[in-house]
């Protein structure tokens, strides 16, 4: 009896009445009080309501909402750096011109970045100039930039220091450029025939090339130009290129084939960080990127953060070597013996001529 009793009160909790109302039914139809007052707490121990019934549902509900989002940001791959390069317009300023450069930034990843590039020109007689310009970049973003070159600045090669910035990340890019003066109209010579036409010639050679190179700033393409149009083959396999491809491995290309692969700028920073410590072991490092843009710009950064020129005989490209050693003949370390293993002729003209001032500022 006492478990019909308990199992009637249930229901009627069930069906939405009250325990005062199940208690007078029951006290009308004879039961004791005592009785009554332990079938409803039975009842109530047993009943969960609609109410507690959506508390839990929604309680799931969120659960599982946070641990998706969870999901989501923890297996979220590490954002993309920005790629960064630069050119310069005229490479052979006079004083008193502004130098031209052209920079291009392209962004990856989805998110907007705002960052800042400095630039520096340091020469035989230091730093120049300096200028300061802010960013903001969503996709590809090709700006050009004026620095004013000061009225006295002396002839001679110069180098140009770009390091973009943006969050905390820095990307260093250089360039070589030769300050010249202005030839007089006095000292031009007149022009002959014979020099006209083959000015002329030469001028319709130009509108067979193409240009700037064709350089379209990609180290997996072979870019060629050919009839005045600029071609571009890819290179396969191409270490950097995002794609583990046949002939790569983990060992002979970590950027692609790495189950984790660090960028390049992640790796250049390490390698600055280590060269202070050891040098031997930052110089391994720059040259498993494989990529030989990679690697000369991560010896440049370890031979500037260590202030030695061990690194730089082992930079391929001949420009980034001669840029790397003529940092040495600037103030203040004056290391002109750097001046015989310079290749571009210009440059070891203004590295010898550089000792010479410095010779005669101590005679």
């Amino acid at each position: 009896m006492a478990q019909e009793l308990v199992e009637y009160a249930k229901k009627l909790l069930q069906q939405g009445y009250s325990k005062a109302t199940i208690r007078q039914t029951l006290q009308r139809a004879g039961y004791p009080p005592q009785i009554i007052e332990q079938a409803l707490r039975e009842a109530s121990a047993q009943k969960i309501s609609p109410t507690k019934l959506l508390i839990i549902a929604f309680g799931a509900i969120a659960t599982l909402s946070i641990l998706t989002i969870a999901a989501i940001i923890l297996f979220k791959g590490p954002q993309e750096p920005l790629q960064y390069s630069i050119s310069i317009f005229n490479t052979k300023p006079a004083p008193g011109d502004e130098l031209i450069i052209t920079s291009k930034i392209t962004n990856p990843s989805e998110k907007r970045e705002k960052g800042t590039i400095d630039y520096s020109i340091k020469g035989p007689e230091g730093t120049i100039a300096q200028r300061t310009f802010d960013f903001e970049v969503e996709d590809t973003l090709t700006v050009p930039h004026k620095i004013k070159i000061p009225e006295n600045t002396i002839e001679g090669q110069y180098t140009l220091k770009a390091q973009m910035s943006y969050d905390t990340k820095t990307t260093t890019r250089t360039a070589i450029f030769e300050i010249t003066k202005p030839e007089s109209i006095e000292s031009k010579p007149i022009e002959t025939i014979e020099e006209k036409e083959e000015k002329e010639e030469r001028a319709e050679k130009l509108l067979l090339e193409c240009p700037q190179k064709c350089d379209d700033f990609n180290f997996c393409t072979k870019d060629y130009c050919d009839r005045g149009v600029c071609k571009y083959e890819e290179i396969t396999p191409c270490c950097g290129n995002k794609k583990c491809e046949s002939g790569e491995s983990e060992q002979t290309c970590a950027l692609d084939c790495a189950e984790k692969p660090p960028t390049p700028d992640e790796v250049s920073i390490k390698a600055a960080e280590l060269a202070k410590t050891d040098i031997t072991s930052a110089i391994t490092l720059c040259e498993g990127l494989a990529q030989k843009t990679y690697i000369d710009t991560c010896l440049l950064d370890v031979s500037e953060s260590a202030q030695t020129k061990e690194p730089c005989n082992r930079v391929k490209s001949p420009d980034m070597r001669d840029a790397c050693y003529i940092a040495f003949a600037y103030k203040p370390t004056n290391d002109f013996t750097v001046c015989d293993s310079i290749s571009n002729p210009s440059t070891k003209n203004a590295c010898f001529a550089l000792k010479l001032i410095s010779e005669q500022k101590t005679e």
